[in-house]
């Protein structure tokens, strides 16, 4: 193996040292690590040491960077895989850069670093027809025309911009998954700005977006597209803010084919859009937005088809604000209100708008709606032990909540209210130790089984919506929850498209009640070493978040 290096070799041994390749296999998509992995063993993933400002190894081209000009072409993994680490403070400045360039080609590029910069006016594409990695932390910066995240069908890529002072700026486009499969994540006070945001673009294509953390942004510039085409998720959690700041449109959901989500959860979290928020555009886009444990969204004015739906938890701090608690409503789909275990008893109004229109739905779970001035009153719950049987008037009580008295975790379901007295039976007990060892077995490393239950009910009718509340505990990640469905025999993934959690619990819209549960990372801190171990490194990262699923 040839290795070309600047102020300093790196070894192999820096790689199993340095944190920097431990965090970013931490988040990358299994399928890219897996091809990743034999090029780490052979040291092509070169971790810079304190004094070198740029290393490279692999396949290059131009081969050498020190000729790499403003008006340079540049290829990191052209033919073969390839690797580029800027740090110390070093720059570079070329024209047009590609990471991966041809199918089943790795390439991989690390900014870290105060200082540390990769500028250009050209495009930047991670992953062209291969599969690319960028790893922007420490206040690395890039910045160049557009940005694209998994380009072509056979690329499955990878940017991620972690920390404060780390920036990924854009004067033209973000395009996360024109046709491929790609995802951007922002954490812990990184930054994207953007002209045109894109996430799931082409027919076919799955983009996927991650805003995570205080002071975590992506700031964009004009129309702003969640599933243009293709499946596009976007996730603002923990204090993270997209903003679109031109008064051009917000879509969720744009054309025929589209599938597009996003959700806002926990406090400070934030989606702003100075235009209009269009949830499933014309009569053919899919959209899905959820707003819930105390996150926010604003716009001007809000939209839905009949295809989309909107989701305000209620009694948490979740609101939606539309021109300013004046702006124009329409809804042609479905607004579900909802009020989990942890939500606050009380009337409240989720939703602050002038004018309401459409022929949409407007559904309650947890409490009752008061059409006429647009409130909430969430219901107090009937509370008993796990295994115990609870029966409740619908028409009174919506909430019910059981706890284990072994293990002091609880869980809460949330009905729609009646009209008229309704009875309703419900019990709630915990799985048995057979089950949960049959979903262990389905967990990678360092995933646990946070809440495990069974239901049982009288005067329910499968196919109506409830909202379940499953024991989480503090400290977990949204992202790094999953919810799991048991029909009697075997446990499967439970698509939560709405899941939410508060810190304490998870909570998710189900239409059938048999045996729920939640997964997520472990109470116990994994041992470094196992960082670096292939097979449980993979299977960390394959009990990746739930929109991977």
């Amino acid at each position: 193996m040839k290795e070309n290096i600047k102020q300093g070799p790196p070894t192999t041994s820096r790689l199993h040292s340095h944190g920097t390749f431990r965090q970013l296999a931490a988040w990358l998509p299994r399928h890219l690590l897996r091809a990743m992995l034999p090029i780490a063993a052979a040291g092509l993933i070169s971790v810079p040491a304190a004094q070198a400002a740029l290393t490279y190894s692999g396949n290059l081209s131009p081969v050498d960077p020190a000729t790499w000009t403003s008006g340079t072409r540049v290829y990191i993994g052209y033919t073969a895989d390839g690797s580029l680490a800027l740090d110390n403070g070093s720059t570079l400045v070329t024209s047009y850069g590609y990471l991966g360039n041809n199918a089943g080609v790795n390439g991989i590029a690390t900014i870290t670093g105060a200082g540390s910069s990769w500028t250009g006016s050209g495009n930047r594409f991670i992953g062209y027809n291969g599969n690319g990695a960028l790893y922007i932390s420490n206040g690395g910066t890039i910045s160049n025309a557009t940005g694209f995240v998994g380009y072509n069908a056979t690329s499955t890529s990878f940017a991620y911009v972690d920390g404060a002072g780390s920036k990924w700026t854009n004067s033209s486009n973000v395009e996360v998954a024109l046709k491929g499969t790609g995802t951007l994540s922002i954490t812990n006070g990184g930054a994207v700005t953007s002209n045109y945001a894109y996430i799931g673009e082409q027919a076919g294509s799955k983009g996927y977006a991650y805003v995570d953390g205080p002071g975590s942004s992506w700031t964009n510039g004009s129309t702003f597209y969640v599933g243009w085409s293709g499946t596009g998720r976007l996730a603002i959690s923990n204090g993270g803010n997209v903003a679109n700041t031109g008064a051009s449109t917000f879509y969720i959901g744009l054309s025929t084919g589209s599938n597009g989500s996003a959700a806002v959860n926990g406090l400070g979290s934030q989606l702003s859009s100075a235009g209009q928020l269009v949830i499933g555009s014309g009569t053919s886009g899919k959209g899905a937005l959820s707003i819930s444990s105390g996150g926010a969204v604003t716009a001007s004015a809000l939209s839905l088809n009949s295809l989309s739906r909107l989701t305000v938890d209620v009694g948490n701090g979740s609101s939606l604000a539309i021109g300013g608690g004046t702006g124009t409503l329409t809804n042609n789909g479905a607004i579900r209100l909802v009020a989990g275990a942890g939500a606050a008893n009380g009337t409240f109004t989720p939703i602050s708008t002038g004018a309401w229109s459409g022929s949409g739905t407007v559904e309650t779970l947890g409490g009752t709606w008061d059409a006429a001035n647009h409130t909430v009153t969430v219901s107090s719950a009937a509370a008993g032990a796990a295994g115990s049987v609870l029966t409740a008037d619908l028409s009174t009580t919506q909430r019910f909540l059981f706890t284990d008295g072994a293990s002091g975790r609880s869980v809460g379901a949330a009905f729609q209210a009646t009209t008229s007295p309704s009875s309703l039976t419900l019990t709630a007990s915990a799985t048995s130790s057979s089950e949960l060892t049959a979903l262990q077995s389905l967990l990678g490393t360092g995933q646990a089984v946070l809440s495990a239950w069974d239901f049982t009910t009288e005067g329910y009718t499968a196919g109506n919506p409830v909202y379940l509340s499953l024991f989480a505990g503090s400290g977990q990640n949204l992202s790094n929850l999953n919810i799991w469905h048991y029909d009697g025999s075997a446990w499967s993934k439970f698509d939560a498209s709405d899941l939410a959690y508060d810190n304490t619990y998870a909570s998710f819209t189900a239409t059938g009640l048999s045996g729920y549960a939640l997964s997520g990372t472990a109470p116990v801190p994994i041992p470094a070493a196992a960082w670096l171990l292939g097979s449980g490194l993979i299977g960390l990262v394959g009990a990746r978040r739930k929109f991977f699923a």
